[in-house]
């Protein structure tokens, strides 16, 4: 279909397709970009360009293939943002579905794809999102998108090899006074430690003194475990418990880092045991 699509957009027939390398990169970008805006805004949750399942570079979806227990047996470090949709409001970005209207018409076109699959529904929703207007379609956004895909491969990998969860929830006063907290990608800076680097912006109003610290706990963690396959913490800071399905620990990193037991229990119950995707 994206094939199709592109080849229209760019006046080109499926007989034409060898052409295609004689294209403008110019005239190619533009096309990219167009089908890239209007793909979600069509279809909420879904994007133009994705990996594709093909039996063989890609034999299957990894959150099913880490469910199974298939995974490659190396320990993991995945968790999610906190606020992860925050930052699509803020840029009106049509690429994660936040109003309630594409939030149904997501659910809508999942239901019809997959007519077995089990959705929550509106009451389970209700009970796990308590907030009102727009942070509701934020929450659901930030879950479904992010914060669920985590936890489910996290529970599949956690049968061949340890795995530690994580949600990040520090966010600079900036960040907070834009409404924005810990959203997609803010961890970064503080993972890789080039806070304050060109383009940089999140310390403008001041906290840098936390946020190198947080930084500076993360970066111990993440050396820790590349070397050693263990999230060992600086001296003082709570041990990071590997997950497992009793007891589900999760490390909270915000100014001082909390290691938390089934943090996403109300979210787990809303959305069940079915991953939510597209086929």
């Amino acid at each position: 279909v994206m094939a199709n699509a592109m080849l229209a957009e760019l006046g080109m027939s499926t007989g034409e397709v060898n052409q295609l390398r004689h294209v403008p990169v110019p005239k190619l970008i533009a096309a990219t970009k167009k089908l890239f805006d209007e793909v979600p805004v069509r279809n909420p949750g879904t994007l133009a360009f994705v990996p594709f399942v093909d039996g063989d570079i890609l034999p299957d979806y990894p959150v099913k293939v880490a469910r199974e227990g298939k995974s490659h047996p190396i320990p993991l470090i995945i968790g999610a943002n906190k606020q992860e949709a925050a930052l699509f409001k803020l840029m009106r970005s049509p690429l994660m579905p936040i109003t309630p209207k594409a939030i149904t018409s997501m659910f809508d076109q999942i239901a019809a794809e997959q007519p077995d699959l089990q959705l929550p529904t509106e009451e389970q929703l209700g009970a796990a999102y308590k907030m009102r207007g727009s942070a509701k379609g934020l929450s659901i956004a930030s879950d479904v998108g992010f914060r669920m895909p985590s936890v489910w491969l996290a529970e599949g990998h956690t049968s061949v090899a340890p795995v530690y969860l994580y949600r990040f929830d520090y966010a600079t006063p900036l960040l907070k006074l834009m409404l924005v907290g810990a959203a997609h990608a803010t961890e970064l800076g503080y993972v890789w430690g080039n806070l304050g680097g060109p383009g940089d912006h999140s310390l403008r109003l001041g906290g840098t003194k936390v946020a190198k610290a947080v930084s500076k706990r993360m970066r111990t963690r993440w050396v820790n475990f590349a070397a050693h396959a263990k999230p060992t913490g600086l001296e003082g800071e709570p041990e990071w418990l590997p997950y497992q399905l009793t007891d589900r620990p999760c490390l909270l990193i915000n100014n001082r880092d909390r290691l938390v037991y089934d943090v996403d229990e109300p979210a787990r119950m809303a959305w069940g045991d079915d991953v939510l995707n597209f086929r």
